[in-house]
Formats: structure tokens, C-alpha cells, sequence
């Protein structure tokens, strides 16, 4: 609703080519699918907190095909961020040890 009003500056295009058919529907197989496929998977195998702490990786990852594919800066905040993620999902995932 927000981007509503940019209607009007840039107008819908009607005309499907089969670039955009093709585009749309890769984009809907390839990544919607197999990841809801594969997150589904690691659901029913580690559970729920083991599965979700797989989302965590998001930004570094983001940031990783950024610098290989457009080859974006890495900052030193970027790499302590990760550290944080990294350590987190250790701490939620790893074995709980009772003394």
C-alpha cells in the first residue's frame, strides 16, 4: 500500500513478453519451492529451534554474495555482526551440558 501512489509516476506494464513468463515463473520454482522444500525438511529432521536458527544466516550470507557477486566491501562491522550470528547459533544449537 505504501508504493500505491507511485503508480502514477510509473505506470504498470501490461504486455507479458516471454522474458518476464519465464523470469516469473524460474523465480517462483527455483526459489520459493526448493527452499520451502528444504526449510520443511530441516523442520521435521532438527526440530524447530534447530531449523529456525538456519534464518539467523540471512545477512551473512548476504553480505557473502555481495562481495562475490557484486563485489561489495566487507566491513569490519559486517564481520562482528556475523561473529554475534555465528556465536548465537552456537549458543541456541549447541549441546546443553549439566553439571
Amino acid at each position: 500500500m505504501v508504493f500505491l501512489p507511485l503508480i502514477y509516476f510509473f505506470p504498470i506494464r501490461t504486455e507479458l513478453t516471454t522474458q518476464i513468463v519465464l523470469t516469473t515463473i524460474s523465480f517462483s520454482v527455483l526459489c520459493s519451492a526448493i527452499a520451502y522444500v528444504i526449510f520443511y525438511r530441516l523442520l521435521n529432521n532438527l526440530g524447530t529451534t534447530k531449523a529456525l536458527s538456519v534464518t539467523f544466516l540471512i545477512p551473512v550470507f548476504g553480505f557473502i554474495w555481495g562481495y562475490i557477486f557484486l563485489k561489495e566491501e566487507i566491513t569490519m562491522i559486517m564481520i562482528v555482526g556475523s561473529l554475534f550470528v555465528l556465536s548465537g547459533i552456537y549458543f541456541v544449537t549447541g549441546k546443553e551440558k549439566l553439571t
